[in-house]
């Protein structure tokens, strides 16, 4: 599997994209975009995102297209770079003709480390490909003395 497909099997959806946008250095250079043909397809992305996001118990709903998440300096995505606020999910924030939505920054996120995306065959293909950029030798093992 795929980063592409996790996504694509997880939203229920054909097509998507990265798109190169302006951003801060607290940002990627590029945002996932999801082409969405109509409003259900919409409403349906926004609901799988709200819903996977509203696990979170220091998350609540403010709209059908924004969140409101608390994070605490020992929560996971506070290490991670992300501060306490209102998040949007989609960009534009309602279905306005076919095209390409955009994932928001902090929102997708969170979605690529959750283990339905990142999963743990990406994982390894992740640690394979650095370990053969950066040309790391193979160490053996020292065999632990067992005790009688």
């Amino acid at each position: 599997m795929s980063l592409k497909k996790n996504l694509l099997e997880l939203f229920g959806i054909k097509k998507l994209t990265l798109i190169k946008t302006n951003t801060n250095k607290n940002t990627s250079n590029y945002q996932i975009g999801i082409y969405i043909k109509n409003s259900k397809e919409f409403n349906n992305v926004q609901s799988k995102i709200r819903d996977m996001i509203l696990k979170d118990t220091d998350c609540v709903k403010k709209t059908n297209n924004k969140l409101s998440c608390k994070v605490k300096k020992n929560n996971d995505y506070y290490v991670f770079g992300q501060k306490s606020g209102d998040y949007n999910i989609l960009s534009p924030e309602k279905f306005e003709k076919p095209g390409v939505y955009l994932i928001r920054h902090g929102v997708c996120e969170r979605i690529l480390l959750n283990p339905r995306v990142f999963t743990k065959e990406l994982y390894i293909k992740l640690m394979n490909f650095n370990g053969k950029l950066i040309k790391s030798k193979k160490t053996k093992r020292k065999k632990s003395k067992r005790m009688s």
